[in-house]
């Protein structure tokens, strides 16, 4: 049988044997989809429902000291309802080697 790895498939599998820590700059992701649901840990397969929940969910990161990476809000796509203005204020800024992000999540709009 013939070996499928390709060079990524073998540094990953190497990755995962060793042990490597996850990088200290890999970005945190959270996602949002008009299908989601607040209640949800806003991973991919379980997206918030609100930009809102999104944010606030960024605001805990920072204050529970978790804030050490670049962090993600993606929006899948969709149509996203807000009942009222969503506001950003001083503390949810990022920083110059930790970002945050919010952007339409690749692909989607």
């Amino acid at each position: 049988m013939m070996n499928t790895f390709t060079p990524l498939h073998r540094l990953l599998l190497t990755s995962l044997v060793i042990g490597f820590a996850p990088c200290a700059n890999a970005a945190l992701e959270f996602h949002v989809s008009p299908g989601g649901n607040d209640a949800n840990p806003g991973s991919a397969a379980r997206p918030f429902g609100s930009l809102e929940r999104a944010r606030d969910a960024v605001r805990e990161l920072k204050r529970s000291g978790g804030f050490n990476q670049p962090v993600t809000v993606f929006l899948r796509g969709g149509i996203h309802r807000i009942s009222k203005p969503v506001t950003f204020g001083p503390e949810d800024s990022g920083t110059a080697a930790n970002a945050i992000t919010y952007a339409a999540y690749p692909g989607e709009s």
